[in-house]
């Protein structure tokens, strides 16, 4: 059975995205990805670059140095990065 993403937020798109193994589904994460641009707005290249920026992870900022909670914000931060390196020029 596969989940309605139809009527998702841009929040649980974002969520959704970052959580997904797009090794595992590539295709499910295009769709995902593709929806996530047409729901925000946002163009390919300013969804990559929020994330290469860190404008998603400002929340560090506020944490301590060695937080393991800032560790896996960047870490996550890294992965949505290779992964829609690999899944944008598929996009288009």
């Amino acid at each position: 059975m596969e989940i309605d993403i139809s009527t998702y937020s841009e929040e649980e798109l974002f969520q959704s995205f970052e959580s997904i193994d797009d090794i595992q589904y590539p295709e499910r994460a295009l769709e995902i990805l593709k929806r996530l641009i047409d729901k925000s707005g946002l163009s390919e290249k300013e969804i990559l670059a929020s994330y290469q920026s860190g404008a998603l992870l400002s929340i560090i900022g506020t944490l301590p140095v060695f937080s393991s909670i800032a560790s896996d914000l960047v870490n996550t931060n890294n992965a949505v990065i290779c992964k829609l390196n690999r899944l944008l020029p598929k996009c288009g």
